[in-house]
């Protein structure tokens, strides 16, 4: 989470950033009230904020870069859940915004692989990495 990655056309940039706040996705919420009461920028999905954006409350930056990095979304289920209608209801649901997001974007969302930030026993990304520098 330490490390972002930027491309615009075939260039490709990437910067270790280090600040006093580092949420996952389970507490964007406080990333976001960071971010709106003035204490910096925070990165994330344009669908976690698109209302926020839409209100001018929260503008994007870097507009000209494209983020290389795509978090997997992922639903998961008992292998019987299948067949529970709430349960094809939900993931019909899920996809139907997929889907809507890539028609508003104009592209179609692809996720990376699973970042290694995740699995346990990792330090930070940008740790060794020469060449980069912080932000």
């Amino acid at each position: 989470m330490d490390l972002w990655t930027f491309k615009r056309g075939e260039e490709e940039e990437s910067v270790a950033v280090n600040g006093w706040l580092v949420a996952s996705n389970a507490h964007r919420d406080l990333a976001i009230e960071a971010a709106l009461g003035g204490e910096g920028v925070v990165r994330m999905p344009d669908i976690a904020n698109r209302g926020l954006m839409e209100s001018g409350r929260l503008v994007p930056a870097l507009t000209d870069w494209e983020s290389t990095f795509v978090p997997p979304v992922t639903l998961m289920y008992r292998p019987s859940g299948r067949r529970i209608p709430r349960v094809r209801v939900f993931m019909d649901f899920v996809a139907d915004v997929f889907r809507e997001l890539e028609r508003s974007r104009g592209r179609r969302i692809v996720a990376t692989s699973r970042p290694d930030w995740i699995k346990p026993g990792y330090g930070q990304a940008s740790r060794g990495a020469a060449g980069r520098r912080p932000l």
